[in-house]
């Protein structure tokens, strides 16, 4: 019993919300020029006081949709005005949204930032130990020195390394400014 109530409310209002659509179409004027036109005949015909009770009635008719036709709009009105409020809801969601994105951006220039002065540190340590495996290298006469041939290749694998490592840190850093670049343009458009 209560679907069937339920299905009913639902067809009523889809019906009332759609009655004001419907008087903005073409068929509605036509449709009402003729209602109109054929009372009007009808008190014509009729004369004297039967032609006043038809115009009597048609005016109380014309009343009572004007009524409802008012109410129904009013209606559509108050449906308007909770999706513009939905609208307001989600825009407000949106602005929230994109203040945490702006957040996470400036801590991403952050990171950036740590990330840069890090591989600027890295760079540094290469240099010194390529400086120091070359001393070292020039060096082969000097018996005191307990490095050998190998020890020397596996630094200078070691700083290949670290500039392979440095290359993969200036790609990310690469990588996050066109983030940064596209989260800007992103933040632009909306």
């Amino acid at each position: 019993m209560k679907n069937i109530l339920a299905q009913l409310n639902k067809l009523f209002i889809s019906f009332i919300v759609h009655i004001p659509i419907w008087l903005g179409t073409i068929q509605s004027v036509v449709i009402h020029t003729f209602v109109f036109s054929g009372f009007y005949a009808a008190a014509i015909l009729a004369g004297g006081t039967d032609g006043d009770h038809i115009i009597s009635i048609f005016t109380n008719i014309l009343s009572i949709e004007a009524i409802y036709l008012s109410i129904f709009i009013q209606l559509s009105v108050n449906r308007s005005n909770k999706n513009v409020e939905q609208i307001k809801e989600d825009v407000s969601e949106l602005n929230e949204n994109i203040d945490d994105i702006a957040e996470d951006v400036s801590e991403l220039n952050e990171n950036i930032d740590d990330i840069a002065e890090d591989v600027s540190e890295i760079n540094e340590n290469i240099d010194d130990i390529a400086e120091d495996v070359d001393e070292l290298n020039d060096d082969e006469h000097n018996e005191n020195t307990d490095i050998t041939q190998d020890q020397a290749k596996s630094d200078r694998n070691k700083i290949k390394n670290n500039q392979s490592t440095h290359e993969k840190l200036k790609k990310v850093q690469d990588r996050m400014e066109r983030l940064q670049k596209e989260m800007s343009e992103i933040l632009k458009e909306l």
